[in-house]
């Protein structure tokens, strides 16, 4: 009995030992969560205590859901998870205006006293001025946040200095007022440069007006010439036509008359005179209307055929005539445009020379008016990023790094902070080249991360590296890179993670455990407990299978619980 005792406990340890490999194997390959775990221990625990009772074959069984929803197979590979960062600049404009041009206040009148005026509103300060070429800075009081801290967007991350940030904003006013200066002058100068090239041109535009008006009448002319020659062309084809026309309908008329002639003779040949004279007398007559018919036919015919050769002859010298306009309109236009072109050379010189002097002035003037456009902008800008001397988050996420301390001068594209970027999650495995048969850019991707087992996210392969070949083994294999997609928020970086590349799917099935079903000859069924409680089988019909789960096309309803059998044989 002792001995019967230990085999059974040694068997027991050993089942034991199967049902953790095969838990480790599982969990890898199917994501089984803690509550399945927990359902298939019970379900072990039945089978050791057959194995430690002995004795006959025992039969337990594990109840298992029917559940819905999509299975795949694909390639596994590991990997860890790698969060994207952002950066939040200073992304306030603060540099000094320069302005494109030098201007001559005293040549638009403004004299010694509106120099003074220009040099009054610019404070003397020539750090300031136009010309200023220093770098601006604001300098940093506080800042609230610290690594590690979770932000978003319209916290604050900073504050600066009452007296930088006042200092930048008379800057930056004073860019402004400089800016409207050149503009308005700039507008002035346009006005009186256009002005003189507007009379230089009107000097020598009569001889263009003329010139060009004779081209256009010579032109109107030879057009006018040749759409009439097409018109009488086209009219005479028109008229050809409906003669032939008619000349067919006639001609389909000869046989119908000659018929009509043939049977006209018959009857009177068979008609005796001396008989019935009347019906004599008739057909006689039919005859000759039938013969007349035939000769009116004959007639109409020779005359068509006499309109239609006329008509021809009239098309093909329309034709010549058609002819001849085109070449007149090609040679007149040649013609026409050397005498115009002869006639516009002093016209066209000067209008080269108008458009250039307006063109000129007119770019400068919209070069210097987007200056002023963008320092107001700047100046706008300025006033609506930075209030109450504060610097706002822009982001949302967890900080990484922050790049600035109190007593630190930031300017324009400063990195202030770094954080976390959700929307850049990636995992990036190793894969060989056999496995890459149906991956490619774009490719559907599911991670699973053992940190967070409640959750599956989707993913789509970003990027495939160049191949890399491994001497020792002999294998060729490329680095995959998968981009997370959905609410990856709960994702640290360096996290495990598992990646299925999806080869095959099968979306919105109902599935079930592939160890719930049982397939004896050509019946396969699944075993389940009755209104009674007994265990009774249903015959069901599978389909896909991912080598866990086996998709049920017919036979069982989602919610509903299956019996998956356990055997042990006893001693």
């Amino acid at each position: 009995m002792k001995q019967k005792k230990a085999a059974s406990e040694k068997r027991a340890i050993q089942a034991i030992r199967q049902f953790f490999s095969w838990i480790k194997q599982e969990k890898k390959r199917c994501r089984i969560v803690l509550a399945g775990a927990v359902l298939c221990a019970a379900g072990l625990t039945a089978v050791i205590i057959a194995l430690v009772q002995g004795g006959k074959e025992q039969v337990t069984y594990t109840e298992a859901q029917v559940k819905y929803g999509t299975l795949s197979v694909g390639v596994e590979a590991d990997g860890n998870i790698s969060v994207g960062t952002t950066e939040q600049l200073l992304e306030v404009d603060i540099s000094a205006y320069t302005g494109s041009t030098s201007y001559d206040w005293s040549s638009m009148g403004m004299g010694m006293q509106g120099m003074e005026m220009m040099a009054g509103m610019q404070g003397g300060n020539q750090a300031s001025s136009s010309t200023a070429s220093g770098t601006r800075q604001l300098e940093v009081a506080a800042v609230y946040v610290t690594a590690g801290q979770e932000i978003h967007q319209g916290d604050p991350l900073l504050k600066l200095t009452e007296e930088s940030v006042e200092e930048i904003r008379s800057q930056l006013e004073e860019d402004s007022v400089l800016a409207q200066s050149a503009y308005e002058q700039q507008k002035t100068e346009q006005q009186l440069a256009d002005l003189t090239a507007t009379q230089e041109l009107d000097n020598h535009k009569a001889d263009g007006s003329q010139a060009q008006l004779t081209y256009q009448q010579t032109i109107e002319e030879l057009e006018t010439a040749k759409e009439q020659a097409e018109e009488a062309l086209e009219e005479g084809k028109t008229t050809l036509t409906e003669l032939q026309e008619e000349y067919a309908r006639l001609q389909e008329e000869v046989p119908v008359f000659a018929k009509l002639l043939e049977n006209a003779e018959y009857a009177l040949a068979t008609t005796d005179k001396e008989t019935v004279l009347y019906l004599w007398l008739d057909a006689e007559n039919t005859r000759e209307e039938a013969e007349a018919m035939v000769e009116e036919l004959e007639k109409s015919i020779e005359e068509l055929e006499s309109q239609i050769t006329s008509q021809e002859t009239q098309v093909a010298n329309l034709e010549d005539a058609c002819a001849l306009a085109e070449k007149n309109l090609t040679t007149g236009k040649i013609e026409a445009q050397a005498v115009y072109d002869k006639a516009m050379i002093t016209y066209e010189q000067a209008q080269e020379i108008y458009e250039a002097t307006v063109g000129e002035t007119s770019l400068t003037t919209r070069i210097v008016e987007a200056e002023w456009e963008e320092a107001k902008e700047k100046l706008e800008e300025f006033d609506s990023q930075i209030q109450e001397n504060i610097i706002y988050a822009g982001y949302d996420g967890v900080i990484t790094q922050v790049n600035v301390k109190a007593g630190d001068y930031i300017g324009t594209d400063s990195s202030l902070i770094t954080l976390n970027d959700d929307a850049q999650v990636t995992v990036t495995v190793s894969l060989k080249e056999d496995e890459m048969t149906d991956i490619q850019t774009g490719s559907q991707a599911n991670v699973y991360c053992p940190a967070l087992p409640e959750m599956n996210f989707s993913a789509s392969v970003q990027e495939i590296g160049d191949a890399t070949y491994d001497n020792s083994t002999g294998t060729t294999s490329y680095e995959v890179t998968v981009l997370l997609e959905g609410d990856t928020s709960g994702l640290f970086e360096s996290m495990t993670a598992e990646v299925t590349f999806v080869t095959e799917e099968a979306q919105d099935v109902i599935y079930v455990s592939s160890r719930a079903i049982i397939t004896e000859e050509e019946a396969t069924y699944v075993k389940l407990k009755d209104e009674r409680g007994k265990v009774v089988k249903r015959q069901i019909e599978t389909g896909f299978t991912d080598g866990i789960y086996t998709e049920i096309k017919e036979g069982l309803s989602e919610g509903e619980t299956v019996l998956i059998e356990s055997r042990v044989n006893g001693e």
